[in-house]
């Protein structure tokens, strides 16, 4: 989902952003003409917040994870932020806002000559979601897509070589930019 806000920020706010890595960035959903609705306010700790105090949602937290590549100790730490009570708050939170991030970032045609690096996920392909990631190409003269062969959706946490790979690439080419 963050692929919305940097989406949005990298355009409002070019002077400050020197190149993106969209990292499987969710698929923006298409123009249907309505207007978008504002995203509820979250109001007190939801039920999902409230069942993650007692436990329930650790209990879950395998199934629902993407995160067996990760070292032990991080795989605990990020186990423990997961299901905690402010960590599935979050989560929901983001994901209410989703329908109005995804009409933002929609309306962001062009990022110029800004420095972006797609990388998809190279498991669980579809034709919506391979023509998704090859249009974010065409939001900047300056693209290029790569490819994490071995991973789904979670390729920071799959296969984050991958990952690592496409920020070092993109750090190097700005560095090899010459200054303003």
């Amino acid at each position: 989902m963050g692929g919305f806000t940097l989406l949005v920020y990298a355009h409002d706010y070019p002077a400050d952003v020197a190149g993106l890595v969209l990292i499987d960035s969710q698929d923006l959903p298409p123009a249907d003409g309505a207007t978008p609705q504002p995203a509820p306010q979250p109001g007190g700790p939801s039920l999902p917040a409230l069942l993650a105090r007692i436990g329930l949602i650790r209990l879950l937290a395998v199934p629902l994870g993407s995160f067996e590549n990760l070292p032990e100790g991080e795989k605990q730490a990020y186990t423990a932020f997961a299901v905690a009570p402010r960590g599935v708050q979050a989560y929901l939170d983001e994901g209410m806002g989703m329908s109005e991030g995804g009409a933002q970032a929609r309306a962001v045609t062009t990022l110029g000559a800004v420095p972006v690096i797609v990388l998809s996920r190279g498991n669980d392909q579809d034709a919506k979601h391979t023509a998704a990631q090859t249009g974010l190409l065409q939001l900047s003269t300056d693209s290029q897509q790569r490819f994490a062969g071995q991973s789904g959706h979670s390729i920071h946490l799959e296969q984050p070589a991958a990952a690592v790979a496409a920020i070092v690439q993109m750090v190097e080419q700005i560095r090899r930019q010459p200054m303003p």
